[in-house]
């Protein structure tokens, strides 16, 4: 949940934070990831997840409800072409180093992340198509 009220979205890491900063430009609305050069720069080239998440915040906070119903409506839009019999949106894995299980976001998926248990990198694989 964002901490300020002129935040739509919190991204799991800086790279999706700053493709809904675009996407949400497409659609007229003027947004940006506050203190994005702190974080871009402890993060450059990384597609680490943030601990806390990226936050997206709109510029013109009477843009806040348009914004949200375009993200709301963007997310059902992928929820509705997700595979057959998904049931959530978090993807389970087992780690090769610890053995433990781990979930990460779908938008995770495709992508290498950190185990939460031992802190080995671990794939996270794409969905499979039923």
């Amino acid at each position: 949940m964002p901490r300020d009220p002129s935040c739509v979205y919190v991204a799991n890491n800086v790279e999706s934070a700053d493709i809904v900063v675009a996407w949400l430009a497409e659609h007229g609305v003027e947004a940006m990831v506050p203190g994005r050069h702190g974080i871009s720069s402890a993060f450059m080239g990384l597609q680490a997840i943030v601990p806390g998440g990226v936050e997206v915040c709109l510029r013109n906070e009477a843009d806040v409800a348009r914004a949200r119903a375009l993200l709301a409506e963007h997310e059902e839009a992928i929820k509705a072409r997700l595979p057959a019999g998904h049931e959530s949106d978090m993807i389970t894995v087992t780690c090769d180093k610890c053995g433990e299980v781990c979930e990460f976001p779908f938008d995770v998926a495709g992508r290498v992340a950190e185990c939460p248990h031992c802190h080995e990198y671990i794939d996270v694989p794409p969905p499979r198509r039923e």
